[in-house]
């Protein structure tokens, strides 16, 4: 099973419901994302996945961690920024409009 999987299989065993719309189903970390549902309860397991991941499910979990006062997040969020040679421009914008989001 891949990281992303594992990810949405433990937030899933602590109450984090699957996101539906229009007929998809999508997983937890989607319900994070498009809802107004708090990621600061999940922060440490959100934050455990980070280094894992790549692509669209880094952005996606870097997006559901952009939620004002996360400062926990920043410190996470900063190394995916140093290390922006390893993932895309995207990836890049999305971290840095993270830590707008968080506000710090």
């Amino acid at each position: 099973m891949d990281s992303y999987k594992k990810l949405n299989n433990e937030l899933r065993q602590v109450g984090v419901p699957d996101f539906k719309f229009m007929e998809e189903i999508g997983g937890p970390v989607d319900s994070l994302v498009n809802t107004k549902l708090s990621s600061r309860p999940y922060i440490d397991i959100l934050i455990k996945y980070l280094p894992k991941l790549s692509g669209n499910e880094l952005e996606m979990v870097i997006r559901a961690l952009s939620e004002k006062g996360n400062t926990k997040a920043l410190p996470a969020i900063k190394d995916i920024i140093n290390k922006s040679d390893k993932h895309g421009e995207i990836i890049l914008w999305v971290a840095e409009n993270a830590i707008k989001s968080i506000g710090k």
